[in-house]
């Protein structure tokens, strides 16, 4: 048994927010959650200005607290309404919702947390050493700069569509560097973590009762839709992290195993009613390295009871569905069988365009690039494409396939998933240069878990990798971009902890005690300038 088996202090009760902190944040977050909900659908436009005012008041009180505040509102309110009929008349209310001006209320959040980001980055005097993993973002961001650079014209023609293709960098790049330079601290960390899991678990109990009651868009016999597409990656990493921290810490209260088990039961709940395709695959290949990963961790006693209780618990959830909504799953067959219906002509047959949509998407984007010579770098931020090498077999106006401006225009420049959506804006060779990057990047971080002292840390970063695949594949909405930054900084901040050069130096991490900060090891063990806060109420650790 190695010394991470052997500790005793990484539980998950064991919390910086103080003993009685869950007692008081699950009721609390659970109240806020249902007068969010309760605004949203009411559209109740005041309560969603005054979250934003807070948000803008809060970090320059305490600069941790405004992102944590900005992490749980940003989960609990939805950016897609439960009823999809909502969203066409545009009676919601919610952050990610509700505009000023062109752009929803989180844009503008979102740039102002950027600005406060960088501020604390200039009043510091000395500059961020970057780390292996720092240096792949980099290169990311880099890529899209280029991208941006070959989409300048269409800044003039489409500057709407140009700001939105932007933020999809300025979404994950800002979070993940605001967990390098803010939230570097172990108890910090632990804090977003910890909020994150609880506002998943709240978020995704609420929606089982929604689902009960009815309260969704209706999808086969007696099924409903409710928590939406791009909430599916957060349910995901919410789901993975109870699993991962009921297994690996092994002296957590009997309480708080059963809260997580709740959390991860609703969560697994809503992955498999929902009936999404690249969900059900993303969460069977997140469980299929799950194993792998615990089996190359050596953790010998994950595979007996504790995976048989876990088995015990998904075939319970899955006896459930089938007896409250027996149709469920044939819903959910019956999506995972038009995978395979790529043929047009058979469409009509089995009423399902979704594949032969990405396959006339990819034709598309592939014929325009190549005709414009563009096939290695793609239409840049703001480009489009059209139908004219694959005609789309149906018909578009009406349905959610495309907005109506688009079909309109006949240009279209949002294709389904993230790969699709790289092509189409960096092309062959930026898309595989994104994915090689992320691949790297995460392959480094694998290596520092498997040297991280402390089964916490081990625990959530096996979590956060396994989740992956998802962001990866879709992530092209605004919450799964955030919440992709704020992981993989996460990943980088443990990577932090187990520097090779440190190692062999024989060097070792800080203690976390007291909340103490992470320091860069890479090349010669770089001070860190986590210590400093923007504004005098952030001095001291652990803030």
């Amino acid at each position: 048994m190695n010394r991470m088996d052997k500790e005793s202090t990484d539980s998950f009760d064991r919390h910086p927010f103080g003993r009685m902190w869950l007692s008081v944040a699950v009721p609390s977050l659970l109240l806020f959650s249902v007068v969010i909900d309760y605004s949203s659908y009411n559209r109740i436009n005041t309560f969603v200005y005054l979250l934003f005012a807070v948000g803008l008041v809060l970090p320059l009180l305490k600069f941790s607290w405004g992102f944590y505040y900005y992490l749980i509102v940003s989960v609990l309110s939805d950016d897609t309404p439960r009823l999809a009929s909502l969203k066409e008349t545009g009676e919601f209310a919610s952050v990610h919702f509700t505009t000023l001006g062109p752009f929803a209320v989180m844009v503008y959040w979102t740039i102002y947390m950027g600005f406060l980001l960088f501020c604390y980055f200039l009043a510091s005097p000395r500059s961020l050493k970057l780390t292996k993993l720092d240096k792949y973002m980099m290169g990311i961001v880099l890529l899209f700069a280029a991208s941006g650079i070959i989409g300048a014209g269409n800044l003039l023609e489409f500057p709407r569509y140009y700001i939105v293709d932007s933020s999809y960098l300025l979404n994950t790049i800002i979070f993940y560097f605001f967990m390098r330079l803010a939230i570097t601290g172990k108890n910090e960390m632990r804090r977003a973590v910890t909020l994150f899991l609880l506002c998943c678990g709240i978020k995704a109990i609420l929606g089982m009762l929604y689902y009960f009651q009815g309260l969704g868009t209706p999808a086969g016999a007696g099924n409903f839709r409710v928590l939406h597409g791009s909430t599916h990656p957060l349910l995901a990493s919410g789901f993975f992290l109870c699993l991962s921290l009921i297994l690996y810490i092994r002296e957590m209260r009997v309480g708080y195993k059963a809260l997580l088990g709740v959390f991860a039961f609703t969560s697994f709940f809503h992955l498999a009613t929902f009936g999404s395709r690249g969900s059900v695959v993303m969460a069977v290949l997140g469980l299929a390295l799950f194993l792998v990963l615990s089996r190359r961790m050596a953790v010998s006693w994950l595979l007996t009871k504790y995976v048989v209780l876990t088995a015990l618990v998904a075939v319970s959830c899955l006896f459930l569905i089938a007896k409250v909504s027996p149709g469920t799953y044939i819903f959910v067959g019956w999506k995972l069988e038009t995978l395979l219906q790529y043929d047009p002509d058979l469409v009509d047959r089995y009423g399902s365009y979704s594949t032969v949509s990405r396959i006339a998407e990819a034709t598309n984007i592939l014929g325009k690039e190549w005709d414009d010579k563009s096939i290695l770098w793609g239409k840049g931020m703001g480009g489009w494409f059209d139908d004219r090498y694959y005609p789309f077999p149906y018909e578009l106006l009406g349905g959610a396939t495309f907005t109506e401006d688009q079909v309109r225009m006949g240009k279209y420049f949002k294709p389904h998933g993230t790969p699709l959506l790289l092509l189409l804006k960096m092309g062959v060779g930026g898309m595989l240069t994104y994915y090689v990057l992320m691949v790297l990047f995460l392959k480094e971080a694998y290596r520092a878990l498997r040297k991280i002292e402390g089964r916490y840390w081990r625990a959530v970063g096996m979590a956060l990798l396994v989740t992956m695949p998802f962001f990866l594949y879709k992530n092209f909405m605004s919450k799964p971009q955030v919440f992709f930054g704020v992981m993989l900084g996460i990943l980088a901040n443990i990577h932090l902890l187990v520097s090779v050069k440190a190692l062999r130096a024989g060097q070792r991490p800080e203690n976390d005690r007291n909340g103490s900060h992470l320091v860069p090891l890479s090349k010669g063990a770089h001070e860190s300038l986590h210590d400093r806060r923007l504004l005098p109420s952030h001095e001291g650790r652990g803030g």
